[in-house]
């Protein structure tokens, strides 16, 4: 096999995962990342000398490659605490008396059916090998019209939680195809068992966190923190990366470009067909906040009544997953998607919404904004964009 030199632009997780797999089959590979640190939104931090994320969180069986370098490296995973889903007032029922009542469960079990049925379609037909191609109108609707429609109506709610509470958006206005390729056949029968065994999860999370995953990853890599590229040249058979401060470029071979697609525009010699696609991208706007909360039970609660559009800017989601002398720390989650409002108004917000609940913050740790779930709504491009991979790199 001919050995090659390739640039890797991003160090976050799947950077890392590129240029690991690249490395291990023998090509020769740089990592640029323009922060101080590696893991993009696998962020943790610590408190009380055990590890919060304030970015990626959990860690699904369907994260193969993920799962088999945790294995070979030795980092250890440790099960969920359960959800609850909490009420305005205060009060708070497990998963599966709010999603599952008992006297439902023969119409369950028949609309979990057609879930799987649409979710393996998807898989087969639309999602692999090649991604979102020919999607039907079907999938193009949004997720609530699509679960209306094809009598689903008892299970759609299931997805406030995966879905809504960590920011991808209202299920009102999500796109089917990306409900379906996100909880796919396993990830969603997972959920399914988190209902039946009463709030536990299936997914697990990282002892020490993602952001000690993703150094593990990237130990023996050639990475270079702090150096943001600021061109990407396709010239011929090559490449030139400009790196700030840097007097030439570096020439490569090929470049994997791990960005979230709002910043490859920044520095990559985008082609008018690459900008039109480029510039149909959107984000959600979502906070993070860790905080020392007192009157929290210890138990993780899906504010199901904050987990819709019309509540954006409002907590959704309260985990704490901590034990000890770190056991006082939750982590809130707010989605703000489009809402116009500042970080300052949101978190203003925040103790008024946890004291109507009985909870009083006594210090905030630390907050993060991310710029979340970069995507198109229309899936119809990605298949434009998926006959482009590879194309001039």
């Amino acid at each position: 096999m001919h050995r090659l030199r390739v640039a890797v632009v991003g160090g976050g997780i799947g950077g890392i995962t590129a240029a690991r797999t690249l490395t291990e089959k023998g090509h020769d590979v740089v990592v640029f990342e323009k922060e101080d640190r590696l893991g993009g939104k696998c962020w943790s931090l610590r408190f009380n000398g055990q590890a919060y994320e304030m970015g990626a969180c959990s860690v699904s069986p369907e994260f193969r490659t993920v799962l088999r370098y945790a294995r070979t490296l030795g980092a250890r995973v440790k099960r969920r605490f359960p959800f609850h889903v909490m009420q305005p007032d205060g009060t708070w029922r497990s998963f599966r008396k709010e999603y599952w009542p008992l006297e439902k469960t023969p119409t369950i079990l028949a609309q979990m059916a057609r879930y799987v049925y649409h979710a393996a379609r998807f898989d087969l037909l639309y999602s692999r090998p090649a991604t979102y191609v020919n999607l039907p109108d079907e999938y193009q609707q949004d997720f609530m019209s699509f679960c209306k429609a094809n009598g689903m109506e008892d299970i759609a709610p299931w997805m406030e939680l995966p879905i809504t509470s960590f920011g991808y958006g209202d299920l009102r206005s999500i796109r089917t195809w990306y409900v379906l390729d996100y909880m796919n056949v396993i990830n969603f029968m997972g959920f399914a068992t988190l209902l039946m065994m009463l709030g536990q999860s299936p997914v697990h999370k990282f002892h020490q966190g993602f952001g000690e995953m993703v150094q593990r990853m990237a130990l023996g890599l050639n990475v270079r923190i702090g150096r943001p590229v600021t061109r990407i040249e396709r010239t011929g058979h090559e490449v030139r990366i400009t790196v700030q401060g840097a007097e030439e470029p570096e020439v490569f071979d090929k470049v994997v470009i791990a960005l979230p697609l709002p910043d490859i525009a920044e520095c990559l010699d985008t082609t008018p067909d690459e900008r039109e696609i480029l510039d149909q991208v959107q984000s959600n706007r979502y906070l993070i906040v860790a905080a020392v909360l007192e009157g929290m039970p210890h138990d993780n609660y899906l504010l199901r009544f904050n987990a819709n559009q019309e509540n954006f800017g409002h907590v959704a989601l309260i985990e704490r997953n901590l034990h000890g002398e770190a056991a006082d720390l939750s982590v809130c989650y707010i989605p703000i998607i489009d809402l116009g409002r500042s970080t300052e108004e949101v978190l203003a917000d925040l103790p008024v919404d946890l004291q109507k609940l009985g909870i009083r913050i006594k210090r905030i740790v630390t907050t993060k904004e991310w710029n979340y779930f970069s995507h198109f709504t229309n899936g119809k491009v990605y298949e434009r964009l998926q006959a482009m991979q590879g194309d001039n790199d």
